[in-house]
């Protein structure tokens, strides 16, 4: 059973290679520079043990994502290295957010979907980070004032406060390094919240927002393209939204 399912995932592998340009991963590179699955502490550093410096100029991945601070680390990894990314069937929340937009050239494999679905920056963690901040200064000021559920609440979130303000430095740090507008990871969220899961965008969109130099399918981002991906509703919760820009070079979402 295990030689059969071992045989059909390079089968998988060969047919995608088979059908992609001559910049898509061989099936050497599939096997050397594959991280496949969430991304996490472990399984990134495991990773860039398993591939030192100099050792590889690809990074192929296939990933829903996963932490965001391990994101990042895999994605800055990428960047300092020089490596090109490729993605495979899917990259998604942190792959999307950081590790697509770090390498030196970005590959969408035939079939294969970049989505976002926001980041640190949302709405919601800004809302919390305030509320946290205008309760603490009202705390130091007359601690009487304090209510027992607004003390609660400062206890309940610090920890959460205090990771936050960690990863939207680090993230702003990494945005600023790879000059992308990180406004990208919440696109489908603000000024309109047009209540979705996850998006993606052509790669013009990407253009406008810093993520150059990427190599996709030519309809890459279409409503036709999301249509003739079997697995495209599974992975954005149901509906897949795309963004095109409109004639005054807005991103809009298509229709």
């Amino acid at each position: 059973m295990l030689f059969k399912q071992i045989k059909l995932v390079l089968l998988l592998v060969m047919a995608y290679v088979a059908t992609t340009d001559a910049t898509a991963a061989t099936v050497d590179e599939f096997k050397k520079n594959f991280f496949n699955g969430r991304i996490t502490p472990e399984a990134v550093e495991k990773f860039i043990a398993e591939h030192p410096s100099g050792t590889i100029q690809k990074l192929v991945i296939g990933s829903t994502g996963g932490d965001a601070f391990a994101g990042l680390r895999l994605g800055n990894w990428v960047r300092q290295n020089g490596l090109d990314v490729e993605v495979y069937v899917i990259c998604q929340s942190a792959c999307a957010n950081y590790v697509f937009p770090a390498g030196k050239k970005k590959i969408i494999g035939e079939r294969a979907l970049v989505l976002w679905h926001g980041s640190i920056e949302q709405k919601y963690a800004r809302e919390l980070q305030s509320k946290h901040h205008t309760l603490l200064v009202k705390h130091y000021q007359t601690a009487a004032a304090v209510s027992t559920d607004e003390r609660k609440y400062l206890d309940d979130n610090q920890v959460a406060v205090e990771s936050a303000l960690r990863l939207r430095e680090q993230q702003g740090r990494f945005f600023d390094a790879i000059q992308v507008n990180e406004y990208i990871t919440r696109l489908g969220q603000e000024p309109v919240d047009f209540g979705i899961d996850s998006w993606t965008t052509t790669v013009i969109v990407m253009e406008k927002f810093g993520i150059r130099n990427v190599e996709a399918p030519a309809n890459y981002g279409s409503r036709d393209y999301l249509r003739r991906i079997s697995l495209s509703s599974f992975h954005c919760g149901g509906k897949c939204v795309t963004f095109e820009l409109d004639e005054s070079g807005q991103a809009r979402r298509i229709e």
